[in-house]
Order: structure tokens, then sequence, then C-alpha cells
């Protein structure tokens, strides 16, 4: 199912979202392009995730990314990711990657030449995405994408989905082996590696009636209506979170995370790493009512607005 307007999203909010049952033990979802969203995981069981540095825009679970990459470092990256499938799930096999924002971190030159690399630290939160497809290039051309690991590529392009958030739990690389020359284990790596465990919010485990949260949903959804003009494109980043047998909770914890992410080109960074950190969706949610005027306004106070 793809929502592309305005009109559909409300209507799916009423009988897929208010109306589910929040007994579904599932431990993935689907987005609307068809990828495999990580869910709960009640076993907190660890990933091992290679890291991508972001660094214009903090990202949310839900949103996609298209990664074009042409340093070593970074195709080396993408042959990893593509050669190590995430198997945690016995029915399920996904190349994923971490993707975290690292502009307010410390940069590491080492050296004193480039690249330049960021320190990475153990509570580090990011998002976990899951490739969906991949191209590689060879003297401007796309060629089989079995021709990745030729010297002549010149470029790996990957696109992927946002699916859940993760935390770091241990460095496996610092990625600081420019030339990855190494006898092969993880410390000698060129990217950065990480052990990683999923993260949810608190509210997911928590026992009671979810409907207070629905409907301060369905109010933001209504004055993100007011505010954007809600293109297609807009409308099925938001299509998954109604997908049938997912956990009613995480699709509640997903659609803050896609609401949020409308205001990250204007917002402050530091803001958007608040609301990707925090376990609460109430300080979520109480965060976008603070940011989505109730009514309609002229472009220059929204913007005035988005920033008291």
């Amino acid at each position: 199912m793809v929502l592309t307007t305005r009109s559909r999203i409300i209507c799916v909010l009423h009988l897929s979202l208010i109306s589910l049952s929040t007994s579904f033990p599932q431990t993935y979802l689907q987005s609307a392009s068809g990828t495999t969203l990580c869910a709960h995981d009640t076993n907190k069981q660890s990933i091992v995730l290679p890291i991508f540095p972001l660094r214009k825009r903090v990202k949310f679970p839900t949103e996609t990314l298209k990664l074009t990459l042409w340093e070593d470092r970074y195709k080396a990256l993408s042959r990893y990711i593509l050669d190590n499938p995430d198997h945690s799930q016995s029915d399920v096999s996904m190349p994923i990657f971490g993707a975290l924002y690292c502009s307010h971190k410390t940069q590491i030159v080492k050296g004193g030449i480039k690249p330049i690399t960021p320190l990475v630290e153990v509570g580090d939160i990011g998002i976990i995405c899951g490739v969906t497809s991949s191209q590689v290039f060879i003297n401007g051309q796309e060629v089989d994408s079995g021709l990745k690991d030729e010297a002549s590529v010149e470029k790996i392009r990957l696109y992927a989905d946002g699916l859940t958030r993760f935390r770091v739990e241990k460095i496996l690389s610092d990625g600081l082996d420019e030339e990855g020359n190494g006898t092969g284990n993880e410390a000698s790596l060129q990217f950065i590696l990480v052990e990683a465990s999923r993260l949810d919010d608190d509210y997911i485990f928590e026992s009671g009636d979810a409907s207070d949260v629905d409907e301060r949903l369905e109010e933001l959804l209504r004055r993100r209506d007011l505010i954007f003009d809600a293109t297609s494109l807009m409308d099925e980043k938001y299509a998954y979170a109604f997908q049938e047998g997912g956990e009613h909770r995480q699709k509640q914890q997903m659609l803050t995370f896609a609401l949020t992410s409308e205001l990250e080109a204007i917002a402050p960074a530091d803001e958007m790493l608040k609301m990707l950190h925090t376990t609460s969706i109430i300080e979520r949610l109480t965060y976008l009512e603070r940011k989505f005027p109730r009514s309609k306004k002229g472009l220059g106070d929204v913007i005035r607005y988005l920033f008291e």
C-alpha cells in the first residue's frame, strides 16, 4: 500500500492506526517501498554495523537515503555492506548499515592529512538503514553490480530506507586505517565498524491505553497539512506506518519520526539530535506540537514560529 494524498493519510489513520490492536508481536514492519523495517527487538541482540557519517542533516527512521560513494574508504564500506547482509532474522536477509550524524563530533585527521574521520563513541545514536538497491559505475557507465569488487570501479551508489534507531555499544574499527592493509581483522578496516543494539522508545514497553497518543498524532497530521505542501513523495514516507500487522505503539513511534523529519531542513541540528536520542514519545509529541502551528500562517510567520 502506498499513500499519495493527504486525504488518504487521514483516512488510513482512522482505519489502521486508531483501530489497530496492540497485540501484534511483529519483529518487522513493511515500508511503502517494500523494505522490511526493523521493529522492537525484545532480546536487544547486538548487530554489527558499518557506519556512514552524515554531515549535513540529522536523519530519522522512515527517511530515504541516496549515497554516491567514490572515496576508496567508502567504496570499501559499500562492498562490506553488500557482502554482509543482516541474517539476524531467519526469514530476512538485507544489506544494512548505520547512518550517524557526525558534524558536531570531534574530527580526526590522521597524520595531519585527509581523510577526516569522526570520533564515534559508545552511546552514540543513529539510524539503521536497509539497502533497497545499488548501482556500480565504471568509466561513467553503470555496470553489473557483480563487478563492484573491480579495481576500476569509480563509484558505488546505495539507495536505502531508514528502519529504526541504534545505539553504539562497542567500537570494532575506528576507520583510521586509510589503506586497509591490516591482517584482515576488523580493527584494520578503512571505515568505522561498531557493535550496536536496536533502540526503541520506553513507551513501547508500557501498558495502558494508547488512544491519547493517537489523538495527538491525528491533530499533528492535520497541522502538518496546513504548513507543508504534501507532495506524493512526502506522503509515501508515512505510508508504511499504517501497514497492517505491525505493533500499534511501534507505528506511533515511527510516525513521530516521520513528522519530526519534516523540520530537519530548518530546525537546529541540536534539536533534531535531541528528538532522535530521546526515548520518550511524549517529549517528541510535545516538541512537534510546539513547532507545528494550529492554523495557517504566512511563510514568514511559520518560519519564525518554528524557531521560537
